[in-house]
């Protein structure tokens, strides 16, 4: 099943990542697909 995440949380998790966390431990500590963590920092990245 398919979960929607707010707008605070994309950018919750694009701070993790830009403060050094690896996809990995975002993935493990939050639960969100990989997957889907590299199209929120590739759309972050692409603005």
């Amino acid at each position: 099943m398919k979960q929607a995440y707010n707008q605070e949380n994309r950018e919750n998790v694009i701070n993790m990542y830009l403060c050094g966390n690896s996809i990995t431990s975002i993935h493990n500590s939050t639960g969100i697909s990989r997957t889907t963590l590299y199209d929120w920092i590739n759309t972050y990245n692409s603005n």
